[in-house]
């Protein structure tokens, strides 16, 4: 009784555990968040989603065991992500590839258990790279005339539909 004792008073003075590895999340996740872009920059945006890529990657097999660390996993990160892929073509190409590796690490290491988020984020990818050259102008041209930016390059949307497919690819 008194090693149980011991016990429980050990596991409620450490100072880390569940309650920081979501903290971490939460700020990684805010981030990424699209109502935050305008204060954090491109290179802030990409180290957070490598940390998150090597989060998911070590021990994401973990996380349906805590479904806290499961719902923002499911929720937050995937809709930063998909996001990412629906604004593809303003995106930045370092961005999109970090975002397509933890795309990649998410399909690998929990595929089953947010397949709808996958789904959904597949449904995202597979639209821009079939997405035919007329669509493509039509939009970008309208984005223009809208916000002033320039037009994509082409060599940029050509890009961008090549890493999509390689980074598909990667998952067969």
């Amino acid at each position: 009784i008194e090693e149980q004792t011991m016990l429980q008073a050990e596991i409620e003075e450490q100072p880390y555990g569940l309650p920081v590895v979501k903290d971490f999340l939460s700020i990684l996740i805010s981030l990424l968040s699209p109502e935050q872009s305008l204060k954090h920059n491109y290179s802030t945006k990409n180290l957070a989603f490598q940390l998150l890529t090597i989060v998911i990657e070590i021990s994401g097999r973990n996380f349906p065991n805590h479904p806290s660390l499961m719902l923002l996993l499911s929720d937050s990160i995937c809709k930063n992500l998909a996001y990412i892929f629906k604004n593809i073509l303003y995106t930045k190409t370092s961005l999109l590839s970090s975002a397509l590796q933890l795309f990649n690490v998410l399909c690998s290491q929990l595929g089953d258990k947010v397949e709808l988020q996958i789904e959904f984020m597949f449904n995202l990818l597979l639209d821009f790279v079939i997405e035919d050259e007329e669509a493509s102008d039509k939009k970008l041209a309208k984005a223009a005339n809208d916000t002033n930016r320039k037009n994509v390059p082409t060599q940029t949307t050509s890009l961008m539909k090549e890493m999509v497919i390689d980074s598909i690819s990667l998952l067969w």
